[in-house]
């Protein structure tokens, strides 16, 4: 979650307890930011794991606001790939165009 910070400098937008020992390592937006333009390698993973952290929020918000609103078997309708999980109705795209 510390990522975060690196673009808008607010405070963190959640805490963590470990459940065990751990050892974490404290990096400055500085230093992380002159990483990633002097090492494409590391941009280039730093990005993949922001987007699947992204995807999985935005997949987790689906889920949970989708079925609070259909209750129980709810279906995505939609002819986009899918959130693993969920499957598409068989109807098809809920929206036509005329």
């Amino acid at each position: 979650m510390g990522e975060v910070l690196l673009f808008d400098g607010r405070p963190y937008p959640a805490t963590a307890i470990a459940a065990t020992d751990a050892q974490c390592l404290v990096l400055s937006a500085a230093s992380v930011r002159g990483l990633a333009s002097d090492n494409g390698v590391f941009a280039a993973l730093f990005m993949e794991r922001l987007s699947t952290r992204v995807r999985t929020l935005v997949d987790r918000l689906e889920r949970q606001t989708l079925g609070a609103m259909c209750g129980p078997g709810w279906r995505l309708r939609s002819s986009a790939p899918q959130p693993s999980g969920l499957q598409p109705s068989p109807a098809g795209p809920t929206s036509t165009s005329a």
